[in-house]
């Protein structure tokens, strides 16, 4: 699907299905851009990649205050707005089967306001290669699929607008 960044634009919000933690490393070696994405705050307090986010750009994320989790949304937007592609797991964590979980409301208030368009990526195999709780990474072969960029237009106007682009984006995101 890299045929469809093109009509992307400089800055998407890149959402994509979280299975294990090669996920962030694939997708940064793989999608265009500086990519800024979210992170758990309790990861910028690990010596060495706590000082790699923050030197990166990115963007902690406190989910146990609600008041700080907009905070970080809105910083994220900023980011966005600037001209910084944006990952962003919509989940919120890894899921144990590949299934996906519930969606959190943060990317949706994201896209929302910003406008940017929405690049659903669907990752597949990451999770037998390093399932959650697991440190050991196996060998294999994991597949990415870049679905055709969601514009806000198709979202924007309905009566519940982050539910409607939430339900796409969980369409395009399901295991086939």
């Amino acid at each position: 699907g890299r045929d469809r960044l093109a009509a992307a634009g400089a800055a998407p919000i890149f959402m994509a299905n979280h299975q294990s933690n090669l996920d962030p490393p694939i997708l940064l070696t793989e999608l265009p851009g500086e990519i800024a994405f979210l992170a758990k705050k309790e990861l910028f307090d690990v010596p060495i990649l706590g000082t790699v986010l923050r030197v990166g750009g990115l963007v902690p994320v406190d989910r146990s205050q609600r008041a700080a989790a907009q905070a970080s949304i809105a910083r994220a937007a900023e980011a966005v707005r600037k001209g910084r592609p944006f990952l962003i797991f919509p989940e919120g964590t890894r899921s144990l089967d590949g299934q996906l979980l519930p969606f959190k409301k943060g990317p949706f208030y994201l896209a929302e306001q910003t406008r940017a368009m929405v690049v659903p990526v669907r990752i597949d195999g990451s999770g037998r290669l390093m399932p959650k709780g697991h440190w050991r990474i196996r060998p294999g072969v994991v597949h990415l699929t870049l679905q055709p960029p969601i514009v806000a237009a198709q979202w924007a106007d309905a009566t519940e607008p982050r539910e409607a682009l939430a339900d796409r984006v969980r369409t395009e995101l399901s295991p086939a």
